[in-house]
C-alpha cells in the first residue's frame, strides 16, 4: 500500500521544514551562549583589574545567566560594595540598598 504522491511530498516537505527550524533554533542558542560567555570573560577581566565600577553593569546582566557561578556572584558582590562606597547622598544610598535587595 503506497501513499498518494502529493501526500508523501507534503510529509517530506514538513519533515524538512521541521528539521530546518530545529537547526535554526540550535544555532541561535549557541550564539547566545557564546555572547554570554564573552560578557562573563569581559566582566571577570575587569574585576581582576579591580575595575569593579566598570564591571558592575555587565555583572548585573550576566548574574541571571550564570546563577551557579561563584566567581560571577563574588565579583558582583564586591562591585556592589565598591559602588556603595562611591554614593555620596542619602537618596543615592537608598537606591543602592534597594538594588541590592532585588
Amino acid at each position: 500500500m503506497s501513499l498518494p504522491k502529493t501526500l508523501s511530498r507534503r510529509i517530506v516537505f514538513g519533515l524538512v521544514l521541521l528539521l530546518a527550524l530545529n537547526l535554526l533554533t540550535i544555532n541561535s542558542s549557541f550564539a547566545q551562549t557564546a555572547d554570554a560567555q564573552a560578557q562573563r570573560a569581559k566582566a571577570l577581566e575587569l574585576a581582576d583589574r579591580s575595575l569593579y565600577l566598570e564591571a558592575l553593569p555587565i555583572l548585573e546582566k550576566i548574574v541571571a545567566q550564570f546563577p551557579k557561578d561563584a566567581d560571577v556572584w563574588a565579583n558582583y558582590g564586591i562591585a556592589l560594595l565598591t559602588n556603595a562606597v562611591t554614593l555620596k547622598t542619602a537618596p543615592e544610598r537608598k537606591i543602592g540598598r534597594k538594588l541590592g535587595r532585588d
